[in-house]
């Protein structure tokens, strides 16, 4: 499969008639596509866009979603998807470092104005904005004295395709979704993310007559945008829905005859639920998946016996979503679990032993790094972030925990920062999580260490599942029997909910803010009881 050079060639190089995006009833040709972006490109041009501006995507998914992208591409401007869930204290720092020249909106959303959040971001955060593109064309401004562009202004414009971009050029930011502070912008090339969406496209067999992919996470983000642009590179058709619900989403695999899927793993175990045959998903080639629940690890021997096939997969925005993918004729076990071998069969991998910086043997844990002629540019705007990302051979420092498998893949634990560190030995919380989540009446477990006893031990905080009461001795025990007395939770403790930040697959858990929770909790029981080391302590 022939690489694009630039974005723009993902749709200029197909036939104009073949299905480019499904939507509900709707369906968007190539043609369509070609025709509606390039009409948008000359409405933005009209208003001062063009090559090298930042322009804001905030939109749901939708068809426009899409064309508001190529619009960019073809002027040469740099696409900034934004949750559509953002707020404006986070909108408005967003637009403010990133520099945004425009934002494509939905006016009056479903749920929430965007016009009104936009309003409420600060002037001084906003001032880069020259454009509004309103999609649903409002009939009144969005932004007083701001320039504002609708559907009718793009289509008194001609349709004929152009492009001012190059392959070294900016194309795309994505917001890191960092939980203990404010995210990074990840710049990327149009040349090395047309390289990359060959690659994946290739490895996931999706040039087939019969492959259609469906596409049920949010394009703002860099795993949704990447499954669209692979189908889109693919020439396959793109079968979208605004939001993940178990039951239409089931519906829409069925009835669309769906081969390929990507997303988390309780995407799917709510899939399965909501259909009842033994052969959940009949046209169903795969589904590849990042590992979010702890809880699940049955999950992919359930698929399996219900003729689903899952493959563990590995990305992130620096590297797109699907930089790498354990193969398909892997073993169960490898399948199930994150990592792969790289797409691009010139990336290369190692892990390097967080103690002594050493590269580590295979199968020793530790930082994976990767380098890749597909990687990102920059953090725009950070030199500092930059320079500190690349070992001095260039590598990409992922700040992952992982292990190498000895045939240029690995597999993926956890990120290094949510590592613990007790009685001396580094350990992955998952490991814990796994064993509490599967007590009795637990629905959700986090573990975090704390100082305790004059010590460093890990707390499982935990949701319990609805009418269910915690037996805090129970699960403590079941750890005792089950793994390292070092690891076994000196706490178990119930919670009603988990701190969170709104990502664009989902909420993360801030685990440094549970962890202060977790603190201030044992020190209050501590005072309670005139102690000094905690309370109830099992060890």
């Amino acid at each position: 499969m022939r690489a694009p050079s630039t974005l723009v060639a993902l749709i200029d190089g197909a036939r104009g008639e073949d299905s480019a995006v499904v939507f509900r009833e709707r369906t968007l040709t190539y043609g369509d596509l070609r025709g509606e972006s390039a009409r948008l490109a000359r409405a933005m041009r009209r208003r001062g866009i063009g090559r090298g501006d930042r322009v804001g995507i905030w939109l749901p998914n939708l068809p426009g979603w899409l064309v508001a992208a190529f619009a960019c591409w073809r002027l040469g401007a740099i696409a900034f998807p934004l949750n559509p869930r953002l707020k404006a204290k986070e909108l408005g720092d967003l637009l403010q470092r990133s520099g945004c020249r425009a934002v494509a909106l939905l006016a009056a959303g479903e749920n929430v104005s965007g016009r009104d959040i936009l309003r409420a971001v600060p002037e001084e955060q906003r001032r880069s904005l020259a454009l509004v593109v309103a999609l649903d064309e409002p009939a009144e401004p969005v932004l007083p004295g701001v320039a504002q562009i609708g559907p009718r202004d793009a289509a008194a414009e001609e349709a004929g395709g152009f492009s001012d971009a190059g392959p070294e050029e900016g194309c795309l930011v994505f917001a890191t979704s960092g939980t203990t502070r404010a995210p990074k912008l990840v710049l990327h090339r149009h040349g090395r993310v047309g390289r990359q969406l060959a690659h994946i496209a290739k490895d996931f067999a999706l040039a087939a007559e019969a492959a259609r992919m469906l596409l049920a996470l949010p394009l703002s983000g860099a795993f949704g945008l990447t499954i669209a642009l692979v189908a889109l590179c693919a020439r396959r058709p793109l079968f979208v829905q605004d939001k993940f619900a178990p039951e239409e989403t089931a519906r829409e695999m069925r009835d669309r005859a769906i081969t390929h899927m990507l997303g988390t793993d309780d995407m799917l175990d709510k899939l399965l639920d909501a259909v009842p045959d033994e052969q959940a998903f009949p046209a169903l080639r795969f589904y590849g998946h990042a590992n979010y629940s702890p809880s699940l690890t049955d999950l992919p021997r359930r698929a399996q016996q219900r003729g689903v096939r899952m493959r563990g997969m590995y990305g992130m925005s620096e590297l797109l979503a699907f930089f790498a993918a354990h193969p398909e004729a892997a073993p169960l076990e490898r399948r199930a679990l994150g990592g792969g071998l790289p797409a691009c069969p010139e990336a290369r991998v190692r892990v390097r032993l967080l103690d002594s910086g050493e590269i580590a043997p295979e199968g020793a844990e530790g930082e994976i790094e990767i380098r890749s002629p597909n990687l990102f540019v920059e953090y725009l705007g950070d030199a500092e972030a930059t320079r500190e990302a690349f070992t001095p051979d260039g590598y990409f420092k992922t700040g992952d925990l992982g292990y190498g498998t000895g045939d240029g893949g690995f597999v993926y634990l956890s990120r290094i920062k949510d590592v613990l560190r007790i009685g001396g030995y580094l350990v992955n919380p998952a490991e814990i999580e796994d064993v509490v989540a599967q007590a009795d009446g637990i629905a959700a477990c986090q573990v975090v260490a704390v100082p305790y006893a004059r010590s460093v031990r890990p707390v499982a905080c935990v949701l319990m599942k609805p009418g269910a009461r915690l037996d805090e001795g129970v699960v403590i025990e079941r750890c005792r029997s089950t793994i390292a007395i070092y690891k076994t939770p000196v706490r178990v403790i119930a919670m009603d909910s988990f701190p969170t930040t709104d990502g664009p697959n989902g909420a993360k858990v801030q685990k440094a803010v549970l962890r202060d929770m977790v603190v201030r909790l044992l020190e209050c029981e501590a005072d309670a009881l005139g102690g000094a080391g905690g309370t109830g302590s099992h060890m």
